[in-house]
């Protein structure tokens, strides 16, 4: 029977749809588009700019690298907490959430608000997906009377620091490892595990670089449990969880649930290997759910 984890250490997910480069709107689309969302449940537009960075390679190998910086035009659409957003860039839409309980809830509102932006501008039907992902990022604090390798299946041999001997007395230690599979020609996972520094009981960082939010009109308020200000422990784990799949679909015919099916099942099961049930069951009160989902990797 299916369960979730009343304390999840889910704190951020995202589910990110990379297409073609999305048109340019007039001035009335955007406001259809935005009159659109309004009925979505996201009545909060914010508009923002990026610069990113673009390295070439030389063709001649006596040549140095050069560099460009773009600047790059990004659209959110809130709700009123912010704890929902979609995010449209030049290349990809995304669905962020900091409130997110179950895998059929998020995938029924991110179709939902597809749909509907489809509508409300024509030419969104025809702009194909070429790769859909899921991302999630989780704080791994140990309670009291736990060690931070109780946690996991394999005990210290997944910490990054478990590598080092005398560092006890050191001012500060950090440590960062990360896996990348290619499950299938179409299909990857990526996981990165951070072990970090706790601050005064507290986490010294929420979320990976990856997925943190450089524009503040972007930022979205995290659901961080209180158990979380007063770690008795002076490391806690950043565990990140990302697969993608390649996909050549229109976006009036995808069906994201369907398609990502395969990579939120090796989510959800890459999650649950690394992880010892045994101990998170307990502290993260596992209990039975007859809905469908659970909380975490689902």
């Amino acid at each position: 029977m299916a369960g979730r984890y009343a304390k999840a250490p889910l704190v951020y997910m995202t589910a990110h749809i990379k297409t073609t480069s999305l048109p340019s709107l007039t001035t009335d689309q955007w406001a259809i588009a935005e009159q659109a969302m309004v009925k979505c449940g996201l009545p909060e537009s914010v508009s923002g700019e990026l610069q990113e960075v673009q390295l070439s390679l030389p063709s001649e190998t006596n040549q140095e690298p050069t560099s460009t910086v773009n600047t790059v035009s990004r659209h959110g659409f809130f709700s009123l907490d912010r704890t929902n957003a979609l995010i449209l860039d030049p290349k990809g839409i995304e669905w962020r959430t900091t409130a997110y309980s179950r895998y059929d809830s998020l995938c029924h509102k991110f179709e939902e608000v597809i749909e509907s932006l489809c509508g409300a501008v024509d030419a969104y039907k025809f702009i194909p997906a070429q790769e859909l992902s899921l991302s999630y990022a989780d704080i791994v604090a140990p309670a009291e009377g736990r060690s931070l390798s109780d946690y996991f299946a394999e005990g210290d041999s997944v910490l990054p620091l478990s590598m080092l001997k005398g560092a006890e007395n050191d001012l500060q230690t950090l440590g960062h490892v990360q896996v990348n599979r290619i499950v299938e020609p179409d299909k990857r996972i990526f996981i990165s595990l951070e072990e970090l520094p706790t601050i005064e009981g507290k986490p010294s960082r929420f979320l990976p670089q990856s997925m943190s939010e450089l524009d503040t009109n972007f930022s979205m308020p995290l659901n961080l449990q209180e158990d979380w200000t007063n770690i008795p422990s002076d490391h806690y784990a950043l565990l990140t969880t990302q697969a993608a799949l390649l996909t050549n679909t229109q976006l009036q015919d995808l069906r994201f649930r369907d398609a990502c099916e395969p990579i939120h099942n090796l989510t959800r099961d890459t999650f649950k290997g690394l992880i010892n049930r045994a101990v998170c069951d307990v502290d993260w009160k596992y209990i039975v759910d007859d809905s469908q989902g659970e909380k975490h990797g689902s």
